[in-house]
């Protein structure tokens, strides 16, 4: 539940820390976020490693998909615009 959150405090974007995928499992991960939900999504390669960047377009989607299952302490994850 903790991988990820909020690009910037400015930004609906959302990053999705996904280091250990490659990129071509990042793409298909995108893929099924696009097809399934509409979530707008694509690769971003950082020094860290490969994460899922999900377009703040998509965040009202994605707020209504996880908020029902984040437990209290995570809520600060999504924050309320």
């Amino acid at each position: 539940m903790d991988d990820g959150g909020l690009k910037s405090y400015q930004s609906k974007g959302v990053l999705l820390h996904t280091h250990c995928f490659s990129i071509r499992e990042i793409e298909l991960l995108c893929e099924v976020l696009y097809n399934k939900w509409q979530l707008k999504c694509w690769p971003k390669i950082s020094q860290n490693g490969n994460q899922i960047y999900i377009s703040g377009y998509s965040y009202e989607i994605l707020s209504k998909l996880i908020l029902p299952f984040l437990i209290p302490s995570m809520y600060y994850k999504l924050k309320q615009f």
